[in-house]
């Protein structure tokens, strides 16, 4: 099985990832790791999409959360299953704001630098 999960931040999507990877027992990618390192450092585009292609050439199966459409963009066409979390702004921008309360000053798993909350991160637009 191979799935993707897209959707605005904070609509859950690494959270659904968690859970699919735990049931189905395949591997997982969060683009976000791919996308950022150090201090929001972030990699081009060409060395997100190696990594992700290496992800899928290593894996017969997988969970994959997060956007960035321009990034190896042949795991749309292998996923079996794209999810879309379409949520409403205010609910993704509540969730953004309580991950930021529950993880400030820390790393999350789904994203290797310190949590923060502030104009440059990614909000919903619709």
């Amino acid at each position: 099985m191979k799935i993707q999960i897209i959707g605005f931040s904070g609509s859950g999507k690494s959270t659904l990832a968690r859970t699919l990877d735990k049931h189905y027992n395949v591997p997982f990618l969060h683009l976000d790791n791919t996308r950022f390192y150090g201090d929001w450092e972030e990699r081009t585009s060409e060395e997100q999409s190696i990594i992700v292609e290496n992800f899928l050439n290593e894996n017969d199966s997988w969970v994959i959360d997060g956007n960035y459409s321009s990034v190896a963009p042949e795991r749309f066409r292998e996923s079996d299953l794209t999810i879309l979390l379409a949520y409403n702004r205010l609910v993704c921008y509540r969730n953004c704001k309580n991950r930021y309360v529950k993880y400030k000053g820390r790393n999350r798993e789904d994203c290797p630098c310190t949590e923060k909350f502030d104009l440059e991160c990614e909000l919903p637009t619709t």
